[in-house]
């Protein structure tokens, strides 16, 4: 028969494998972090790239002459007035009913206007609204 080991030293024996498992677990952690962080830089370099390629294309193409006229520019479907008038509103911070409220339209009608104007931009949010009018220069940055 075996004699049992001492309480304190089953314990400290299972602290050391808990300490071991969790210095392993912080180092994969770290290695993990380092390598999120560059993939992350990398995505961000490459994301600009391409915008300011399109950018380049986007002047290149349109030649000024409809930002000079203010008008704004863009590649998807027309937008009609009144898109434009809610697009200006959103991207200058009003709500949609306060939206609403400055078109002298009702909300529901404002709430359709803007739900065309992100269909037909492909976007899905405030904050894109309000960056697509500063790149198409609608409201100033």
């Amino acid at each position: 028969m075996t004699p049992k080991p001492p309480p304190s030293l089953v314990r400290d024996s299972a602290l050391a494998e808990v300490r071991l498992h969790l210095t392993a677990l912080e180092a994969e952690y770290r290695l993990y972090r380092r390598a999120s962080d560059r993939f992350h830089a990398i995505a961000d370099k490459r994301l600009e790239a391409m915008r300011n390629a399109l950018a380049k294309s986007e002047r290149l193409e349109d030649g000024g002459s409809r930002q000079a006229a203010g008008m704004p520019r863009t590649n998807h479907k027309a937008l009609s007035k009144r898109e434009i008038q809610i697009l200006k509103l959103i991207a200058e911070g009003h709500g949609t009913k306060q939206a609403a409220q400055a078109m002298g339209v009702a909300f529901k009608t404002a709430v359709g206007h803007r739900s065309n104007l992100m269909t037909k931009l492909g976007l899905h949010d405030s904050v894109s609204l309000t960056r697509y009018a500063i790149r198409i220069g609608l409201i100033d940055a």
